[in-house]
């Protein structure tokens, strides 16, 4: 679970590093690598700047791909194991004193050993899901960048005496903005389906706060079972007394 978290880590921080290229604000470069921050914003108003930081963020988004896979195997594994402990304690807890013998006899040792582990997974699926939700979040943060820096190449575009002093600013004869604003549009609507087709999940879920609400039954169904099973416990050492 470690080892899956670090793993998302890293990916946060490298689309965070992505993000950072395309703004100066603080609220884009918060959090980034110090060497990331010092770099100033890229010029989208060259093409091969934009092609380049496209291959940038695929490469950052497909690196370690077989490493995190192994990774969402493993988590569910250990969710699967997990549950058949829940099932078996749960069970011994319902249908004692029917179910219970010398190997499934609810002890305390028993519930303690099954609350660590369900905590320790607990603890790791929500630091995953609160990293992960960032990464897929970011694919909406870098589609407003590049729509932001697009609607001022348009501004730009159709405002002619601006556009005039930005040439003799630069000394050039000639800017493609119409070339960029087509490939900046074309790069914002492969984020927006990339987002919607592969998106980081977990469990076959993507990756973000509705997956906790899809696996509350666990701590949710042992506390309840805990609790009716001391009931009747209480409720059979009362009648005993009486």
């Amino acid at each position: 679970m470690v080892t899956g978290a670090l793993d998302v880590w890293r990916r946060r921080a490298l689309m965070r590093s992505c993000a950072a290229m395309l703004s100066v604000q603080r609220e884009f470069r918060r959090h980034c690598p110090p060497e990331v921050d010092m770099l100033p914003i890229l010029d989208l108003s060259d093409i091969t700047t934009i092609g380049g930081w496209r291959k940038l963020r695929q490469l950052c988004h497909e690196w370690g791909k077989f490493y995190h896979v192994r990774i969402r195997a493993f988590t569910a594994q250990f969710l699967f194991l997990l549950l058949i402990i829940v099932g078996e304690l749960v069970a011994g807890m319902l249908i004692y004193p029917a179910y219970s013998s010398d190997i499934t006899k609810v002890t305390l040792t028993s519930m303690v050993v099954s609350a660590g582990i369900s905590a320790l997974l607990i603890s790791g699926i929500v630091l995953m899901v609160y990293l992960g939700n960032e990464v897929n979040a970011s694919v909406e943060r870098h589609i407003y960048l590049l729509f932001r820096q697009r609607s001022l190449m348009l501004a730009l575009r159709f405002n002619k005496a601006e556009r005039c002093e930005k040439l003799r600013a630069v000394q050039s004869t000639e800017m493609p903005l119409d070339e960029c604003t087509e490939m900046l549009g074309a790069l914002g609507e492969e984020l927006d389906f990339e987002g919607k087709v592969r998106p980081l999940t977990l469990f076959g879920l993507r990756l973000g706060w509705s997956l906790l609400s899809a696996l509350n039954f666990i701590p949710l169904g042992v506390a309840t079972t805990s609790c009716r099973r001391y009931s009747m416990v209480a409720m059979e050492s009362t009648s005993e007394s009486a």
